[in-house]
């Protein structure tokens, strides 16, 4: 596959893991009423379609460039976006320990979506078996 596509496939579904964690960590999972689901997952996935396509992206291709991403860097890369998204909304709530859960609960997410979106280009763009030699696609 070429990595354009696999680019594309990686941020059209890096958005859905962000969603469902956020649904499992609310609890609305298991609520019996499945609207407040389907409210997180209506809301959510277009936002963080939006916030993988303005931060994800452009620093996944910097990270790409300038030869940074593994397995372990990705995740790391992750946290300030999930940090700078959630910054305005944790400075605005009082006490100070919900800011601090909020901002250790939004890192997490953004690391988790920046693992997601490079293990699904990784697998994308994988070493290949071509007519006896290998090649990666980078």
């Amino acid at each position: 596959m070429r990595e354009g596509q696999a680019i594309g496939i990686a941020l059209i579904l890096t958005p859905i893991a962000p969603v469902i964690a956020t649904a499992i960590g609310s609890g609305a999972i298991i609520d019996p009423d499945h609207r407040v689901v389907a409210g997180i997952i209506v809301l959510g996935y277009p936002i963080a379609l939006i916030i993988t396509a303005l931060l994800g992206w452009p620093t996944f291709m910097v990270a790409r460039g300038r030869n940074l991403l593994r397995w372990w860097t990705a995740p790391l890369l992750g946290i300030p976006i999930g940090l700078v998204i959630v910054t305005p909304m944790a400075l605005s709530v009082s006490p100070e320990s919900d800011a601090i859960r909020i901002w250790a609960n939004s890192a997490a997410l953004g690391s988790l979506s920046s693992f997601v979106f490079w293990l699904i280009w990784r697998t994308l763009t994988k070493v290949t078996a071509t007519r006896g030699s290998c090649h990666t696609v980078s």
